[in-house]
């Protein structure tokens, strides 16, 4: 008996202690060697990461961006788990690391939505949060194309995301997926945070993307500039006009969209009608660009009209009327008014200025 607690007292329980020390550490800090290219390019299928649980276990809600280990809701399209019979074993498998014991599968993704926010997808913008969009380049190397099955619901609304949840996204987002495909991930699936890569014998932080969230409106706006640089109207126009569906009193893409057909006219310069009907455009929707207007007056001198006379606007307005082009008649009604003709002459405007044409119109042709 003395020989038996002797051994248990110089074998064993040391074993068992260094085990528990064992479990203890592996608990709150896994090795894991990533199987996918999931989270390229900032991660690399065979990279070899700690995954740490007592910030998990500390934070209420963890930061956006942050880097997790999850136990995916599905695994080969089946629902994972599909019953509790195997919780022990696996506990004991993630606990232990032991061979011959079944463990979680493991996947990495990023927080991209926290619990309360609005999560939208925009074909064009990529992801919204609370009707912000937020500019990834920082860290994804393929956008999702968004338009699936999988994506439709969020495409039409937002959806908020719930309690003790998170929306989940890989950075390769062209071959894998996340919360677009599963839905909002509790916070129970997560098992740890991955803040740290093992690098040649040595540890190294993952560096915290550079993010910044943009309005919606400015993105359009800005893009619709870089295309008005690049002489493509028709694209310019368009972002213009995406901005200003956002927010109709955008002034600064109002301005934008008038320069864009006031440009878009001057290309035109071997076919006057058309140049003439696109500096309409131009005018009806900043009737403040002295500039367009004097283009709009050269132009009409070089089709042989006085455009400081009266009665040419009046008779190009009346062709105009004629031919169903209202707003271009509503335009050179409005000039000849401004050059003092007489009230008479000017009977077809009033009907024209109640008609409030709208963008969806103005731009219908460009934007076809």
């Amino acid at each position: 008996m003395k020989l038996v607690l002797k051994l248990v007292l110089y074998f064993v329980f040391p074993l068992l202690f260094a085990l528990a020390i064992f479990c203890a550490v592996r608990y709150f800090i896994q090795p894991l060697t990533l199987s996918s290219s999931a989270m390229i390019p900032n991660l690399k299928k065979g990279d070899h990461l700690l995954i740490e649980r007592l910030t998990l276990q500390q934070s209420r809600q963890l930061p956006r961006f942050t880097v997790v280990a999850m136990v995916p809701p599905f695994v080969d399209g089946v629902v994972y788990p599909k019953d509790n019979s195997d919780r022990l074993k696996c506990f004991l498998g993630n606990l232990t690391g032991l061979p011959g014991l079944p463990r979680d599968p493991v996947c990495i993704r990023r927080i991209i939505g926290l619990p309360g926010e609005k999560i939208q997808f925009d074909p064009e913008l990529g992801i919204l949060i609370d009707s912000k969009q937020i500019d990834e380049n920082a860290y994804i190397s393929a956008k999702h194309a968004l338009k699936s099955e999988e994506t439709s619901h969020m495409l039409d609304q937002a959806e908020v995301v719930p309690e003790n949840s998170y929306f989940v996204l890989p950075d390769n987002r062209r071959d894998f997926g996340g919360s677009e495909a599963w839905g909002f991930v509790d916070k129970d699936r997560l098992t740890g945070v991955v803040s740290y890569k093992v690098v040649a014998n040595s540890i190294k932080k993952l560096p915290d993307p550079s993010v910044t969230f943009s309005d919606p409106k400015v993105v359009f706006n800005d893009d619709g500039v870089h295309e008005l640089h690049k002489s493509n109207f028709k694209e310019a126009i368009a972002l213009f006009f995406k901005s200003l569906s956002l927010d109709p009193d955008y002034e600064v893409a109002r301005e934008n969209l008038s320069i864009a057909y006031s440009n878009y006219a001057f290309s035109k310069h071997e076919t006057p009608m058309q140049a003439l009907e696109l500096l309409h455009k131009a005018i009806y929707i900043d009737p403040e660009n002295d500039l367009t207007r004097k283009n709009l007056d050269c132009l009409l001198e070089v089709m042989a009209k006085d455009p400081k006379k009266p009665e040419d606007r009046i008779d190009l307005a009346m062709q105009f009327l004629k031919e169903g082009k209202e707003l271009d008649a509503y335009v050179e009604f409005a000039q000849a008014r401004l050059l003092g003709a007489e009230p008479s002459s000017l009977s077809g405007l009033a009907k024209l200025e109640r008609q409030n044409f709208t963008l969806d119109e103005i731009c219908r042709v460009e934007l076809q």
